[in-house]
């Protein structure tokens, strides 16, 4: 049985049985008595309180100035008595929120508010009482700020500055006053004080005031005028009016002279009050004043609605506090008190943020002060029409469980929406328990059929059934799932038991989905995002669905990395349901090439063969694969070993290999052949790079080794306004004989810009030593740029010079000069050169380009083509067409094209000799997809010289659903029969032409 103090109650043979309504409506007053008398008192204190919390301040503030000017306690006195009824506007409506915080705490705790329940008064109207002391207080606010407030906070400052001057109070002086008056004249007053104002010109920009001659306005001006009611008169002034070519010259001289301003300006822009010395009255007066002269009311507008945001913000709070109260009544008195502190001063610190946002013109100057109360006063309407169901549906629920974690757990639920159709807080807020949920977290989606959540003193927890969870790139259906939480309240792990899902990665062709299901699965997540998965006793495939999948793999543990990794251990392959192989581990990087799920048959030259792989794994991300081919017509065995980790990679072949690995600011390349070894290392430590190479390099008129080459150069210094880089290298070289080379260089280049004119001059100084002589470089590259003209020259003298054919070199002196230009789409550069060593006639290189095609010729002067070449983009409806064209003097000419449609593709490539213009090799490919997953690759390059095909091949390709792809490909030595899986593919060098010049693009 409920104990504590119980009102009067409603007679339950009439109330409850439907009988005279006047007992009704006398057991209301009674309870709303009841209430009154129970908020009255508390009000008392918390007003108190409050007024004591906020004029310990002002004391404190007040003590050390007035106490060292020789002022006593009873000045203190007075001046915080002056003050006070300004700090009961402030006090007034959080002592209102806390004492509807404490009683209605205590009446829950004591359980007269189930009392009253059991009785048949719901608690809406319950809280009636509370909206309406609100509503009272409010109104006592108000007569506060319009009628009391405005003379003691005028009394008040001028107290203060009697004390502070210890003597008459000076008045404040104000500069650079502007406004217009009733008949659009503008005034500016130099500075005043009081009603005395001094530098005074008046602008007649009308000509009401005085006749009005030409173009220019009559100019006004007086040492000192006074303000009269709405009058100004100046003494000791000159009226001035400009000539016809801007002079002034002066009409005449006054002693004294009154202007019928039209507006008390001496009382309403010039007047000594402070907005918070102004009545409301005072303040709308003075609003629609600055508004007639033109000047911004901003400040006053948002003045005058803070003082009525504050004389409402009594009624705000019991809004809202009203119904949080109830639900936070449980928790007791102490609760209510620390939740009424809390919310105030929350929203105190709320007003003064919109307030100065307002002031400052991010916000509209009436807005700034009600903010506030908007969003206070919605959440309150809301609290309050569904106060009296006991559990919250949908949004309801999602805003009571932010309450009870804002007081009685260390976070808030992490869900930054929840709906659910039945929700309920345990009693001592430990966490949340509902049905048909939906959530959202930050990157996430949920939805569950039962759902409890809990804190456990440093993170949230949950258990969900029948839950399916969603995210960037994946989505997840599970019969049990467990989510964990860091502090922050970001997704960290899920743990599910007996689950489905997908999850999207691009593949080499298309995007994939990769369909999967498990028995027991983890899921880790990043940053919102998922990092890895791991699963046992799992089923995947990229096809559409996992049953009667074309494919399908089983594995005993599945790894996943979403974007980069997935490894399979105890690996069973499957084809239409049956199982066409086994493997240990089986691992691939998601969008690259991989080893093949499937064996290889083929045939080549002349010899069968049949080749599989077997991957193994070291670690995630570290794998490894072992090949073998073997040749049954001759018994031969050709093995093979690929291993690739994330930093690198190892492929070992019969007679040749190859190594890649990079790390924090370096990367290796090595390769060996039969013909020899090639290595390449390079890298950066801070602003210096470096580079070691040994290998052969083949240039176009000479074959040399490096053996090997080190270089180090460091760049980015910072010299004379400009940028300063050296260069150290030497090295070992093998051409026609063995030797070696020290070089070091020294360059610098810098930029000026003056106007629309660039100008950069950069230089180079440089000394290679040989064995047996040296060689001294020294080049500069000056350049003028305006516009789209630019005139460069480039002038290298030598001295010695280099006993190796690749490295030779001979002196410059060349003059370049290039216009760039662009109109109506077309662009053209044209550019000219002259080498100046040689005296040789200019050549140069024009380029037009519009719309898709290009076209650039090579000439020299007078008139003698050396080179053309041209390219073609177009296209239509569903196709596209390219097409390249390049030739030089004497030499071939080479066409290129291709040409897509939709599903099918066809290039082709042919050098022609130029005169008479015949063929001479020809190269083409098509490809096209058939209906029904058929396709179809054919592909050739034929020789005309020898009559012959250098190569051919042709394949037919079937794709079952999207996801397993089975091909027959025949080339000029052989046969293959290849079963794939186009997410996974495995690494095969595609048709190319041996003639690099019918390469599109080469």
């Amino acid at each position: 049985m409920a104990t504590g103090r119980y009102p009067p109650g409603p007679d339950r043979s009439t109330a409850l049985a439907g009988g005279s309504k006047a007992p009704m409506i006398w057991a209301v007053r009674g309870v709303d008595r009841y209430l009154w008398r129970e908020l009255l008192p508390t009000f008392g204190v918390a007003l108190a309180a409050f007024l004591v919390f906020i004029g310990l301040e002002l004391v404190l503030s007040l003590s050390d100035t007035l106490f060292a000017r020789g002022a006593g306690a009873g000045e203190m006195v007075r001046l915080v008595s002056l003050k006070l009824p300004y700090l009961l506007t402030l006090a007034i409506p959080a002592g209102v929120l806390l004492a509807t915080f404490l009683v209605l705490a205590r009446l829950v705790s004591g359980r007269e508010l189930l009392a009253f329940q059991a009785l048949g008064y719901p608690l809406r109207r319950l809280l009636v009482p509370f909206v309406a002391f609100g509503l009272v207080a409010s109104l006592l606010s108000s007569v506060l700020f319009e009628f009391v407030v405005p003379p003691s906070e005028e009394a008040y400052r001028r107290r203060l500055l009697s004390l502070l001057y210890q003597g008459e109070v000076p008045t404040v002086s104000e500069q650079n006053v502007f406004f217009r008056g009733r008949e659009g004249e503008l005034y500016y007053v130099s500075s005043f004080q009081g009603n005395r104002a001094l530098g005074i010109v008046v602008y007649d920009l009308e000509g009401k005031l005085f006749p009005k001659q030409g173009a220019f306005p009559a100019l006004l001006t007086a040492l000192e005028g006074s303000f009269s009611s709405q009058e100004l008169v100046l003494g000791e002034g000159r009226l001035f009016r400009f000539t016809e070519d801007g002079g002034l010259e002066e009409v005449l001289r006054f002693d004294r002279l009154t202007l019928d301003v039209g507006l008390d300006v001496g009382q309403g822009l010039l007047s000594g009050k402070t907005p918070s010395e102004m009545s409301l009255r005072e303040l709308a007066s003075r609003i629609a004043l600055l508004r007639e002269t033109g000047l911004d009311p901003r400040e006053l507008v948002v003045e005058f609605h803070s003082k009525l945001a504050i004389a409402a913000a009594a009624l705000i709070f019991s809004l809202f506090g009203a119904p949080l109260a109830v639900l936070l009544g449980r928790r007791g008195r102490a609760a209510g008190a620390v939740a009424g502190f809390v919310l105030a001063a929350a929203a105190q610190g709320l007003f003064i943020w919109t307030r100065t946002l307002a002031r400052r013109g991010f916000l509209p100057a009436s807005l700034g002060g009600w903010l506030p109360h908007l969003l206070l006063g919605a959440l309150g309407a809301f609290l309050l029409l569904g106060v009296d169901r006991l559990r919250l549906r949908g949004l309801g629920a999602l805003l009571l469980s932010l309450a009870l974690a804002g007081w009685g757990l260390g976070a808030p639920p992490p869900f930054s929406e929840l709906q659910a159709q039945r929700l309920s807080i345990p009693a001592d807020g430990s966490g949340l328990q509902g049905e048909g949920v939906w959530a959202r977290m930050p990157g996430f989606e949920l939805r569950a059929q039962a759902l409890e959540a809990t804190w456990d003193g440093e993170a949230w927890r949950a258990e969900l059934k029948g839950a399916e969870l969603k995210g960037k790139g994946f989505s997840l259906l599970t019969q049990a799932l467990s989510l964990s939480f860091d502090q922050e309240g970001g997704l960290s792990s899920a743990v599910a038991q007996g689950f489905s899902g997908t999850s999207s990665f691009r593949g080499p062709e298309k995007g994939e989905t990769l369909l999967f299901s498990g028995s027991w699965g983890e899921a880790r997540f990043r940053e919102g995002e998922l990092s890895r998965v791991e699963a046992h006793s799992v089923s995947f495939t990229t096809c559409p669905c996992l049953e009667a999948a074309p494919y399908t793999v089983e594995a005993e543990r599945l790894v996943l990395i979403p974007e980069r990794w997935l490894q399979a251990e105890g690996v069973w392959v499957r084809a239409f349901g049956r199982s066409v192989g086994w493997l240990p581990v089986y691992a691939a990087r998601l969008g690259k090439e991989s080893v093949p799920l499937f064996p290889e048959l083929g045939q080549e030259g002349g010899d069968w063969f049949l080749r599989w792989f077997m991957p193994f794994v070291l670690e995630e991300e570290a794998w490894g694969a072992v090949g073998l081919a073997w040749f049954p017509g001759t018994g031969r065995m050709e093995p093979s070993l690929q291993f690739l980790w994330e930093e690198g990679g190892l492929s070992l072949t019969q007679g040749e290999g190859e190594l890649t690995a990079e790390g924090e600011g370096w990367q290796a390349e090595l390769s060996w052949q039969e013909e020899g070894l090639a290595a390449l290392f390079q890298g950066t430590l801070g602003r210096t790079s470096w580079w070691l190479a040994w290998d052969e390099v083949e240039t176009e008129d000479s074959v040399y080794q490096r053996a090997p080459e080190l270089s180090l150069t460091q760049g980015g210094i910072q010299w004379l306004g400009g940028e300063l880089s050296l260069r150290l290298s030497g090295g070992r070289y093998i051409e026609q004989g063995t030797g070696g080379k020290t070089s070091f260089c020294l360059s610098w280049a810098r930029s000026w810009r003056l106007s629309g004119l660039k100008a950069s001059l950069p230089w180079r100084l440089s000394l290679d030593q040989y064995e047996k002589n040296q060689r001294v470089t020294a080049a500069v590259e000056p350049s003028l740029k305006l516009g789209g003209v630019t005139l460069s020259y480039l002038g290298k003298l030598q001295w010695g010079d280099s006993p190796f054919h690749f490295d030779q070199s001979s002196p410059e002196s060349s003059l370049l000069i290039s216009i760039d230009s662009e109109e109506g789409g077309l662009h053209q550069v044209l550019a000219l050169s002259w080498d100046l060593t040689q005296a040789s006639p200019p050549s140069g290189r024009w380029t037009l380009e519009k719309d898709g095609l290009s076209f650039t010729g090579e000439f020299s002067l007078p008139s003698t083509l050396e080179a053309i070449s041209g390219k073609a983009s177009l296209a239509w409806e569903g196709i596209s067409l390219t097409l390249q064209g390049e030739g030089e003097r004497d030499e071939d000419l080479l066409i290129r094209g291709k040409v897509n449609g939709s599903g099918w593709g066809f290039w082709g490539g042919a050098r022609l000799s130029p005169w008479p213009l015949a063929p001479k090799r020809l190269a083409a490919g098509f490809a096209a997809s058939l209906s029904e997953g058929w396709g179809l690759r054919l592909a050739g390059e034929y020789d005309f010289s020898s009559r012959g095909l250098v190569q051919l091949e042709a394949a037919v390709l079937y794709t079952f659903s999207g996801c397993l792809r089975a091909g027959l490909e025949f080339y000029l030595g052989g046969m293959r029969l290849t079963l794939e899986v186009p997410a996974f593919p495995q690494a095969r060098a595609s048709f190319s032409p041996l003639d690099e010049g019918l390469q599109l693009g080469g």
